[in-house]
């Protein structure tokens, strides 16, 4: 059974939903879309993306594609947000405080996406988790914050002082792709880390053919999967900050 916390370091969490392109969302307004969600995200704005091709991966060779419009619907708070785009959706939270509080909001969004424009089959479905945590002390020393076998290399002697520590870690679970980003954050990069911001991103995701009814079903899954990794990732001094 998953740990009950009173408190959590989440900046941001992220729901989003891949699938093929609704040609409908790039030629008209999702009104309709809008008016049935109005109640939850009263808060409306459009705005305009570049996307480029860049052949071979090189970017001296890039060329801009058509502009795409994406339309944005918050909250009244703005802490919670729902993003349209033609091929994808998202839902994310700056104010997280329980799977199920964040899950009525991912479901109020997908069940009017498949009501309102005729999408059979989800390519890609991810939750992904932000944290950021501020220690005391020793701005690089992370012993209890994050398990041994993460921040053993923190002991190296480089004979310097340190001023980035970024680390990712790509993994599969069953099925479940997981990508996991750690280490620290550093708002004077490229001077020395003078302060301990430990960032610990959990972003898992399944890139599959899915029904849009098992939506909510998976992710639940990914969540067990999310928490179980986070878990996993802690050490007790973390625990510690997340309770009264």
């Amino acid at each position: 059974m998953a740990a009950v916390y009173e408190r959590n370091h989440l900046d941001n969490v992220i729901c989003r939903a891949d699938f093929p392109v609704v040609l409908r969302l790039g030629s008209e307004s999702p009104a309709v879309f809008q008016e049935k969600l109005a109640s939850l995200f009263p808060r409306t704005s459009e705005g305009v993306v570049l996307e480029a091709e860049m052949p071979g991966g090189a970017l001296q060779n890039a060329t801009l594609k058509q502009p795409i419009t994406r339309w944005e619907f918050a909250t009244r708070d703005g802490a919670t947000r729902v993003l349209l785009q033609r091929d994808f959706l998202i839902v994310s939270t700056e104010k997280y405080s329980h799977f199920g509080n964040f899950l009525g909001f991912v479901e109020a969004a997908f069940k009017t996406l498949i009501e309102v424009y005729p999408i059979t089959v989800i390519t890609r479905l991810g939750l992904r988790y932000q944290n950021e945590l501020l220690t005391p002390g020793n701005p690089t020393d992370l012993n209890g914050y994050l398990d041994d076998a993460l921040v053993a290399h923190l002991a190296f002697n480089h004979g310097g002082q340190l001023t980035q520590e970024k680390h990712a870690l790509w993994f599969d679970r069953a099925g479940i792709h997981v990508i996991l980003n750690y280490g620290l954050s550093n708002p004077d990069f490229p001077g020395p880390i003078r302060e301990s911001r430990v960032v610990l991103d959990v972003d898992c995701f399944i890139r599959d053919v899915l029904d849009p009814r098992e939506t909510l079903g998976r992710l639940k899954q990914l969540n067990e999967e999310a928490t179980d990794v986070f878990e996993r990732c802690i050490g007790e001094k973390w625990r510690n900050t997340m309770h009264d």
